[in-house]
């Protein structure tokens, strides 16, 4: 994929509809002209890592306290996608199942909404099972799970720019126009 010389920028209206009320993973960048719609389970700890130069805390946690929502459109969009099963197959090993993580709690809610023991380990077929027959809007999914689609706001929001997990020097190269280096964090084993 060739990037082109000019990176433009996008105007971008944002639905506050009950629907879209799950907005924490547009980040704007208040130093750097940029805003990232982060993609769970698709690199967002490395590329918001990235954006605060090296983080040795949560980088969750420290993304939210800088950036903003968008106030005006004179800033670049970009997100990452990856391939939706193994984006599936990383949240299954990561996310789903007894103990997966510190917390638990992306587990737990999963177990409520699909009538699942909390000390289970569902097969990675029964966890694609329970989100294909759900009844409910797959909108409201959690977003480690949530389809890409839902999660980028992707009938609202145009990015300039959509990597690819597959392809990471393409955003290194879409990243350094901007002076940030792409700093990998908490390589895990989950990614394939």
């Amino acid at each position: 994929m060739n990037l082109e010389k000019k990176t433009k920028t996008w105007r971008m209206t944002i639905n506050t509809n009950t629907e879209y009320k799950d907005l924490k993973n547009i980040l704007h960048h208040p130093g750097i002209p940029l805003t990232f719609l982060s993609n769970p389970k698709v690199a967002c700890s490395t590329i918001k890592n990235s954006l605060l130069n090296g983080c040795d805390g949560n980088v969750h946690s420290e993304i939210e306290q800088i950036c903003t929502h968008p106030n005006d459109q004179h800033h670049t969009i970009f997100t990452v996608t990856r391939n939706p099963f193994s984006r599936a197959l990383s949240c299954y090993k990561n996310k789903i199942g007894w103990g997966k993580e510190a917390t638990g709690q992306i587990w737990s809610n999963f177990s409520k909404r699909f009538n699942l023991p909390l000390k289970y380990q569902p097969s990675f077929y029964e966890f694609l099972k329970k989100l294909a027959d759900s009844d409910e809007s797959h909108e409201s999914f959690d977003i480690h799970y949530r389809p890409q689609f839902f999660c980028l706001h992707a009938t609202h929001i145009t990015p300039s720019y959509i990597g690819r997990l597959e392809h990471p020097q393409n955003l290194r190269e879409f990243l350094g126009r901007f002076s940030i280096d792409l700093q990998t964090r908490n390589p895990r084993p989950t990614l394939i």
